[in-house]
């Protein structure tokens, strides 16, 4: 299948777009050095949310940062971000968190999603097509797309919280997705596309060792 790159020039570095359906990142090691730079196809302030990706790591006893949202500034705490360490899986909005205890890992990919709406603060975890249940973070909060949205790499820590893996099918919404289609997401369904993030023509930087390689 041929590939299709489309390259454009912003401040502060040189994007590519690409259907990457096929594709993956392969993040090498875990390095502060090392990460993805997504640009949003929407920039405008939202308050409601659904991220889904999937992931592959051997990763243990370490923090594994999955997708970031805020500045990358060691004393500003992110707008949002999404980690993991053992079974713990953690979502934090503005500084505030929250864990979800999941089942023992085993040696295949995950598809995650995390919907959160400000309006309640209700936010939601789907792993591998499990349902956890619901908690309240941060009601009323608003994100701001206009902050730099990373994968790999938790923008704040000292180098902690990176990723060594592979990463995919990351998709994101302005809004809370429905059980229906975060379960067309996880089957693979190509006509269910993120209006934020589309993994179907991701405009991306790539910063460091992260290599793009077929799936």
């Amino acid at each position: 299948m041929e590939r299709y790159v489309l390259w454009f020039v912003f401040f502060g570095g040189c994007f590519a777009q690409e259907d990457m359906r096929d594709n993956v990142f392969i993040f090498p090691r875990m390095s502060t050095s090392d990460y993805v730079i997504l640009k949003p196809n929407l920039t405008e302030p939202i308050d409601k949310l659904t991220v889904c990706l999937r992931t592959y790591t051997e990763l243990h006893n370490r923090f594994e940062a999955l997708i970031s949202i805020g500045k990358p500034n060691l004393y500003t705490p992110q707008m949002f971000s999404m980690y993991r360490k053992d079974l713990y899986f953690y979502t934090n909005i503005n500084g505030s968190q929250v864990y979800f205890v999941t089942d023992p890992d085993v040696r295949e990919w995950r598809h995650i999603c995390v919907s959160w709406d400000s309006t309640t603060g209700v936010l939601r975890l789907y792993l591998n097509g499990k349902i956890y249940p619901r908690t309240v973070l941060k009601k009323g909060f608003i994100i701001n797309l206009q902050e730099t949205m990373v994968l790999g790499l938790e923008q704040n820590i000292w180098g902690d919280e990176s990723f060594q893996g592979e990463i995919c099918d990351v998709y994101v919404w302005n809004e809370v997705l429905p059980l229906s289609l975060v379960r067309e997401a996880q089957a693979g369904n190509t006509y269910v596309h993120g209006n934020v993030i589309n993994w179907r023509a991701l405009t991306y930087e790539i910063k460091g060792e992260v290599i793009v390689q077929p799936k």
